[in-house]
Formats: structure tokens, sequence, C-alpha cells
């Protein structure tokens, strides 16, 4: 799933590394200063560039990825209920 979409026509490995850690920690509240820290930025100079690569602040990033975890959950949820993986029981 990538979520993670550089205005810019190629992402940064930086942009790439924060765009994994997002999607590898979506159940964890990860803060603005965690992420900051993690990637040796103050938290004003990583909010400043996540907005500027991805048009959205990491929260929004961050719900977009739960999301589409869901929709793929609820998808392979609908898939096995279809070929009968449940036994015929709901």
């Amino acid at each position: 799933m990538r979520c993670f979409h550089s205005r810019r026509r190629t992402a940064t490995t930086k942009s790439r590394e924060v765009e994994g850690y997002l999607q590898a920690h979506h159940r964890e509240n990860v803060t603005v200063d965690d992420l900051a820290e993690r990637f040796g930025m103050s938290s004003r100079t990583f909010l400043r560039r996540f907005k500027a690569a991805t048009g959205r602040l990491p929260s929004s990033y961050q719900q977009a990825v739960r999301i589409e975890t869901a929709k793929a959950m609820l998808e392979r949820e609908r898939a096995s209920v279809q070929s009968g993986e449940h036994g015929g029981r709901l």
C-alpha cells in the first residue's frame, strides 16, 4: 500500500523511510515529536518537510494508512465469506 505521494516526481529516501515507518506502525499513536526525533529533525522542520512532500499533515497521512488497511482487511473477509471459508456460518 502506498499512500505517501511526494509532490516531486521521485520521493526522497527519507520520505520513503517515513512512509515505511508509518505503515509499519499504523496501529500506534505516533506523534510528530516521535517522528522528528526518529528521523533526526526538529519537530517544526519535520512537519514543514512532511507537509511540503505530501501536502498533508502526518496525522492525516496516518489516518489514510489506517483506512486503507481497514479496507484491505474488509476485502479479504468479504472474499473469504464469498468463497465459503466460514463453513456456511456467519
